[in-house]
């Protein structure tokens, strides 16, 4: 992946600190997992790891955190590193004592950021609920075929872009979309997605549990820029949260601002 290079000198130092390692996530696999949930969780453990060792962060924060038992800590990478490419060396599910452990050892390239740099929007807002019920910014809960809208906020005006990623990392984007209309979102303006009008139209976003599951642990990343360009390009294959992470790591991070939230769909 080419990173790009700007003509300030500052700029450039960050575009090129790329550092490489390799990190060992865990996961318990508990009497009401699925190997998929256990999996995702140490995948995702080591993709924290992958940041904090790069970036010489611990990250406290912005983890999606659902029941204690599923984290999506690669979006956590969003505020401190970049994940633009990695590897899977070794993984599996080992027995240590009693306890079923699973053990993913990832090679990881990652961009650090510049935290000492200030992003065009300080606050982006983000809540989702079912079309008739109460607006929730954490732990909502869906059931399998209900239908969800997105509500949005920010204090600059900005291009939303969004993303559904499940509990395996795939990434679907929602917005933009060819049959929606694209606009630029005034400062301090709410915006539902998808709007009435789209839904009186027939435009609804319904939430899946994954076949054989009785529930899965999914993901809203709402994105903010100054431009109206498209993050994710069409490459004829299904997107990654790393393809969406080595996006946005080609971009300059000062132009967008990320937040995101967790749910649950059961059946």
């Amino acid at each position: 992946m080419c990173l790009l290079v700007t003509a300030v000198a500052e700029d450039r130092v960050w575009a090129e600190a790329v550092k490489v390692v390799v990190t060992e996530g865990r996961a318990v696999m508990g009497e009401d997992m699925t190997l998929a949930q256990t999996r995702a969780l140490a995948l995702g453990d080591a993709r924290r790891r992958a940041v904090e060792q790069s970036s010489g962060v611990m990250i406290r924060g912005v983890s999606v955190v659902y029941d204690a038992r599923l984290i999506g800590d690669v979006i956590t990478a969003l505020t401190r590193g970049l994940i633009v490419g990695e590897e899977i060396l070794e993984e599996g599910l080992k027995r240590e004592g009693e306890a079923p452990v699973y053990i993913c050892r990832l090679k990881a390239r990652v961009q650090v950021l510049d935290p000492g740099r200030e992003r065009f929007m300080t606050s982006l807002r983000a809540e989702i609920a079912g079309p008739d019920g109460p607006l929730s910014s954490s732990r909502a809960v869906f059931r399998d075929g209900e239908e969800m809208v997105i509500r949005i906020r920010g204090d600059k005006s900005f291009y939303p872009h969004i993303f559904s990623v499940d509990q395996d990392g795939r990434v679907a984007e929602l917005l933009p979309h060819p049959l929606v209309r694209w606009d630029l979102v005034p400062a301090g303006r709410e915006v539902l997605f998808p709007t009435e009008d789209l839904r009186k139209a027939g435009f609804r976003l319904r939430v899946r549990a994954p076949a054989g599951l009785s529930r899965a642990y999914e993901t809203i990343v709402v994105i903010a820029t100054k431009e109206a360009v498209p993050i994710l390009d069409r490459i004829g294959r299904e997107a990654t949260i790393t393809d969406l992470m080595g996006a946005l790591a080609s971009r300059d991070h000062y132009g967008w601002v990320e937040t995101l939230i967790g749910y649950e769909v059961r059946r």
